[in-house]
């Protein structure tokens, strides 16, 4: 009778079992979840997941909830459920899927960094024929990864979808509107001169800070726009990534063609903290 309750265990749940947070056993059911038959493949999964393996780092019972692809690609909320044995280095990992994460019409419609660098690409080609203004506006939540060790994965994937919303109800289009990184969202602008589309960031971050998303989060909003109708496709990209980690080193910004509104509040250190909103604008000379 325990042999064949311990073949159902088996078979409907997916176990792991670490020895010193070394993984030396895992089912079959586990490394389909994975999709990878390798025991340093699977160790290494468990690893790179912040949330998974603070969990798996206790000496107590635990369980957390991730959200994670399924082998056919879909977010599903998982449940891993720790157990340490008595008196051993020895513990156990049980994997429970919970629920398929749904995705809000306006999620489905945002496009992923890949498909916009395609999308630049063609635009910026079409640009340098007939000389259309083009710019991108850029929305970063700069303490995304403090949040998402005070909330969690979960509270944070439902506040980017409900971050995604916003951002589509108060530009009044969800159009190129682009994922850039999990925090880091990018419209993409055309026809429009630049200072017009300063006026449609200041109108929209101010919007977007005072706006209580989610009572559970508190996002430091960094809002920016850049002209880019003069750049080949790689300083774009260039432009973008710098941008996205605020780290301007390998390029100069001309206050003409870039503008950047911040807003800073507790989140800071403590000998940095202000409560303020103000607009910066960097000294940049395109390459």
């Amino acid at each position: 009778m325990q042999v064949d309750m311990s073949k159902k265990i088996n078979l409907f749940f997916s176990l792991m079992i670490f020895n010193n947070n070394k993984l030396i056993f895992a089912n079959e059911k586990t490394k389909t979840l994975f999709a990878t038959e390798e025991l340093l493949s699977l160790e290494n999964i468990v690893k790179n997941n912040e949330d998974i393996y603070t969990l798996l780092t206790q000496n107590f019972r635990g369980e957390k909830n991730v959200i994670m692809q399924n082998i056919d690609g879909e977010d599903w909320n998982y449940t891993f459920f720790l157990d340490v044995f008595p008196n051993s280095d020895d513990k156990l990992l049980t994997i429970m899927p919970q629920n398929k994460v749904e995705k809000t019409e306006a999620f489905l419609r945002t496009i992923n960094r890949f498909k916009l660098i395609e999308i630049l690409k063609d635009r910026l080609a079409q640009n340098s024929v007939n000389k259309t203004p083009i710019s991108i506006l850029c929305v970063n939540i700069s303490n995304y990864d403090k949040l998402v060790d005070s909330s969690g994965s979960i509270v944070m994937h439902d506040f980017v979808k409900k971050f995604i919303q916003k951002l589509c109800f108060y530009k009044n289009s969800c159009q190129d509107l682009s994922q850039w990184s999990p925090h880091f969202f990018i419209f993409l602008i055309e026809g429009d001169s630049f200072e017009n589309v300063r006026q449609q960031l200041d109108s929209m971050h101010q919007k977007l800070i005072y706006s209580e998303i989610d009572k559970a989060v508190s996002p430091i909003i960094t809002s920016s726009a850049l002209s880019i109708g003069k750049l080949s496709i790689n300083d774009v990209i260039d432009s973008i990534e710098q941008i996205n980690s605020h780290n301007f080193t390998n390029i100069d910004f001309n206050s003409g063609d870039y503008f950047e509104i911040n807003h800073l509040n507790d989140y800071l250190e403590d000998d940095a903290k202000l409560s303020i909103i103000y607009r910066v604008v960097l000294q940049i000379k395109h390459k």
